[in-house]
C-alpha cells in the first residue's frame, strides 16, 4: 500500500481498489490478533468467554463486531476488484466504472449483515444481563455473517470466471500485450480469492467443530490454523497485487532516489 501511494505513475482505478482492499485487511488482521490474544488469556483463566475478562463487556463486543465487519469488507472489496477486472476485459464497460458508487458498496454494504448479527446477539443478551453473549460462534453468525461471506466469494468467483472467458475466448481486446497483462493480473486475483476462500472454509469448519466434543489439543490446533490463515491474508494480497506486479517491479528498478 505504501509503494502504491508513493509512486504517482502507478495510480489508477485498479490500484485504488486494491488499496481499499488492503486497508480492510489491515484492520481485520490486527483485530483478529487482538481477539486471539484475549482468547488465550481467557483460556488460561478458565473463563467461558473473552468478555468475562472485563467488567464492562461493551469493549469486547465492539471489538468482535468490528472484526466481523472488516472480514465482510475485505471479501466485499475482493468482489469489487473482480468486477473491475471483468470490466477491464470489456472496453465498452471499462469507462463506465463509477468509483463513488463502488466505494459506498465496498464500505457500506457489510454494515447491514453486521448490524443484524449485533442486533440478534444483543437481543439474546437481554434475557440475562449477568451472562455474556452466546458467543460469536453461534448459529446466528453462520446464517447471517457466513452466508454474506459466501455470497461475496461467489460474486468474486463469477466475475473472475467471466473475466477469464473474455481474456481467453473474447476478441474485444486487440492489443496482445494488454491481454497478457490482464491475464497475469487475473491469475494473481485468483490466488488471493483461493486463499481467502480457504480461510473461510477452515473458519466454518472450526466453528462447526466447536459444537462437538473435542479435546484441548484439537481446539488449539484449529485455533492456530485459523489464526495463520486469517492473519496471512494481507501478505498474500500484497505479494500477488504488489510485489509480483510487473508495473511495480519496473517502477522499482527504474527508481532513483
Amino acid at each position: 500500500m505504501v509503494i502504491y501511494s508513493c509512486f504517482v505513475t502507478l495510480q489508477c482505478m485498479r490500484v485504488t481498489l486494491i488499496k481499499n482492499f488492503l486497508v480492510a485487511i489491515l484492520f481485520q488482521e490486527h483485530i483478529t490478533l487482538v481477539l486471539q490474544a484475549l482468547v488465550y488469556f481467557a483460556r488460561n483463566e478458565r473463563l467461558p468467554d473473552i468478555r468475562c475478562l472485563f467488567r464492562n463487556t461493551s469493549f469486547c463486543e465492539a471489538l468482535i463486531a468490528s472484526s466481523k465487519y472488516f472480514e465482510l469488507t475485505a471479501l466485499c472489496w475482493l468482489a469489487v476488484i473482480s468486477y473491475n477486472q471483468w470490466c477491464r476485459s470489456k472496453p465498452k464497460l471499462n469507462n463506465r466504472f463509477n468509483f463513488l458508487t463502488i466505494f459506498l458498496i465496498g464500505w457500506i454494504t457489510p454494515i447491514l449483515p453486521t448490524a443484524v448479527w449485533v442486533g440478534l446477539m444483543a437481543h439474546k443478551d437481554e434475557s440475562d444481563a449477568t451472562k455474556c453473549w452466546p458467543g460469536h460462534n453461534s448459529k446466528a453468525e453462520i446464517a447471517i455473517l457466513e452466508g454474506s461471506k459466501l455470497l461475496f466469494i461467489l460474486i468474486a468467483l463469477g466475475f473472475l470466471a467471466l473475466n477469464y472467458f473474455n481474456l481467453y475466448h473474447g476478441r474485444e481486446i486487440i492489443n496482445v500485450e494488454e491481454v497478457l497483462k490482464q491475464r497475469t493480473e487475473s491469475h494473481m486475483a485468483s490466488c488471493v480469492w483461493f486463499w481467502f476462500t480457504l480461510a473461510h472454509v477452515v473458519y466454518v469448519s472450526a466453528t462447526h467443530a466447536q459444537y462437538h466434543p473435542l479435546d484441548f489439543r484439537s481446539m488449539t490446533a484449529w485455533s492456530y490454523i485459523l489464526t495463520v490463515l486469517l492473519s496471512s491474508g494481507g501478505l498474500v494480497a500484497a505479494t500477488c497485487f504488489c510485489f509480483v506486479d510487473q508495473d511495480v517491479r519496473e517502477m522499482l528498478k527504474s527508481y532513483k532516489p
